[in-house]
């Protein structure tokens, strides 16, 4: 229950999230705006497609090339990413409050623990791929 629905891409059928059998190349094309299509074995966020994010032609070409090559991408359920305010300084030195997409994970090392967050303009949230660390406040 606390993972998204994900399928290595290849041409069958399977189950969606709820259970129901599914022709998988068929389902992610008629419902792109819930899906997330990314190579199986890469990092940075180089190669994801966010369907939502992702005009059907690019999404439909980036299917095809996921079809293409049997086991090495993935579909996953698109998954809700927080988005929120954060000051950003300008070129010429004034700020404004500018939307960022943020993620944040919890870890634990021996008896302390800590979160990580990220924030990014984009929906993918990658340090690697123009994203950035963001501050946690407890108040």
């Amino acid at each position: 229950p606390h993972a998204l629905w994900t399928r290595l891409v290849y041409l069958r059928r399977t189950t969606d999230e709820r259970g129901r059998i599914i022709d998988l190349a068929s389902h992610l094309r008629r419902h792109r705006e819930g899906y997330v299509l990314k190579p199986n074995r890469s990092y940075g966020g180089v190669g994801v497609h966010v369907g939502l994010d992702t005009v059907p032609r690019l999404w439909d070409a980036a299917l095809e090339r996921a079809l293409a090559e049997p086991g090495t991408w993935v579909a996953q359920q698109l998954g809700e990413v927080m988005e929120e305010d954060f000051p950003v300084v300008a070129p010429d030195g004034s700020v404004a409050l500018v939307p960022h997409f943020v993620d944040c994970g919890v870890y634990s090392v021996g008896d302390t623990f800590g979160i990580l967050s990220r924030a990014a303009y984009r929906r993918v949230v990658n340090v690697s791929s123009g994203g950035g660390l963001a501050v946690v406040l407890f108040a």
